[in-house]
Order: C-alpha cells, then structure tokens, then sequence
C-alpha cells in the first residue's frame, strides 16, 4: 500500500478561545490567587501578632524609634496632655508620643513607633478638645488593634514577593493588592473609630462634641484624607451614633475649648 501525506486540517494550530478572552482569564485568576493568598496572610499574621506578648512590640517600637528622624516634627505638650489623658483609658503598653507637622494637608496618622502625627491643618479645623480627642482616640485605637504592625508585616512579605516578579506581574500584584487593601482598611478604620469614641466616653464622661466630628466630614472637600482608604463617611456616622445608642454614652458632656499648652 502506497502512502500518500495529507495536509493537516486548517486552523489546526489556531486556539479555539479567543486570545483576548484567555489574556482575561488568565489575569483573573490570578488576581483570584493574590486576594486568597492575601486574606491566608492577613489571617495568619493576625493571628500570630495575637499571641506575641506585648514586649516583641515593645522592642519594634523602640527599634524603629531610634532610627526614624522626628526632628522636622515639633513636640506638643497640649496634645500629648491629651494622648496621657486618653492613654489611661487604652491600655497600650508602652507611651505614646504625639507631634505635629506644619502642612496644608489635613492628615493624623498612627506611626508603627508608636508615635502619633497630626498636622496643623487638621488642627485648625478642631472645634473643641473633645473632637480632638476623638482623632487622637482613633489613632490610638490603631496602636490598641496593632494594625501597623501587622501592615507593617504585610508590606514587607508582599514586598520580598515582588523582588521575584517580572514588571507585569508586579503591577498585577500591586493593583489588586490595593483594591483588597482598602476594603481591609476601611474594616480596621471602623474598629478604630468605635476605640476612639469608647476612650472619649471614658475619659472625658460622655461623647458630646466628638461625636460631631463626623458631622464635619460632610465636607468631602475638607477631609479627603478619610475619605481615600476609609469607609464612606456616612457609613462612619451611622457605626458611631449606633454604637453610642448601644452604649448609652452621654452626649451632653461639656466640651472643652481648644487649648494650646
């Protein structure tokens, strides 16, 4: 018999899924893997720091301490009356210190030193000491829950991860990351706003005037700061003023007028 080759059929080499849509899949799944592989480490890191006594945090508080400059940032002792005051009422281990900047950015944030930053702008637009005292309280809060040093973990695993990816898969990376990031964010903002109005019912007698803190977000123009990696600001309300409703806080307080020593 004798052999006769055949052409192959055509479109035999030709993939049967469109490439565009197989791109797709592909980027899908694997922003699937890194919001799984994130949610694996974000519960095994908390899980981990919760049971590291409070003297590990102590030494990274005192590590990074010591080689962070807080020259450029000016010491208050009106604020730091204040964190003292609140300090009571929150449990954390070590002292908390507390500086300003001067700068048109309003921000106050939780440094993982266990120092608290607040810039004068923010300052500035502080009606009475009571709504100061809830910032200084939700920043507390953060210090309170450990989420800096737990973001501080994170970024350094995910950060070592990258070293080994190509560009592409890198800026795959990071994208979702900072989707997942903020809705994980905004769970940990909520925690520390009911931290913060617990430590001002506790310190202070009563919530009046911290809780109208929020009535000043309103203004997304003054607080875009909140608004990036936090909550929508009328969920923020609503979580406070249920949570000052469960507690039976007293919201006729006096609120004290903004010192300045």
């Amino acid at each position: 018999m004798r052999y006769t080759p055949k052409l192959p059929k055509e479109g035999i080499n030709t993939p049967k899924e469109n490439f565009l849509f197989s791109l797709f899949k592909l980027i899908l799944s694997l922003m699937v893997s890194i919001i799984v592989f994130y949610i694996i480490i974000t519960i095994a890191i908390n899980m981990a720091i919760s049971y590291l006594p409070n003297s590990y945090e102590k030494k990274l508080v005192y590590f990074i301490r010591n080689h962070m400059n807080f020259k450029k940032y000016e010491p208050n002792r009106y604020l730091q009356n204040i964190v003292n005051k609140m300090q009571k009422c929150s449990q954390i281990p070590y002292k908390v210190k507390i500086y300003t900047e001067e700068t048109g950015k309003i921000n106050a944030f939780a440094l993982p030193s266990g120092e608290i930053l607040i810039t004068s702008a923010l300052l500035k637009k502080m009606k009475n000491e009571n709504e100061l005292a809830f910032v200084v309280g939700h920043e507390l809060g953060h210090l309170k829950h450990r989420d800096n040093f737990k973001d501080f973990t994170k970024a350094l695993i995910f950060s070592s991860i990258s070293l080994f990816l190509g560009d592409e898969y890198r800026q795959i990376l990071y994208s979702t990351l900072d989707i997942t990031k903020s809705r994980y964010s905004q769970s940990q903002e909520l925690n520390a706003d009911r931290f913060g109005i617990d430590r001002v019912a506790c310190a202070y007698g009563g919530v009046n005037g911290a809780d109208q803190f929020f009535e000043s977000m309103k203004k997304k123009d003054n607080w875009t700061y909140i608004l990036s990696d936090h909550p929508d600001f009328q969920k923020r309300i609503k979580e406070m003023k249920k949570r000052i409703r469960a507690k039976n806080y007293n919201t006729k307080n006096t609120m004290l007028p903004i010192g300045t020593h």
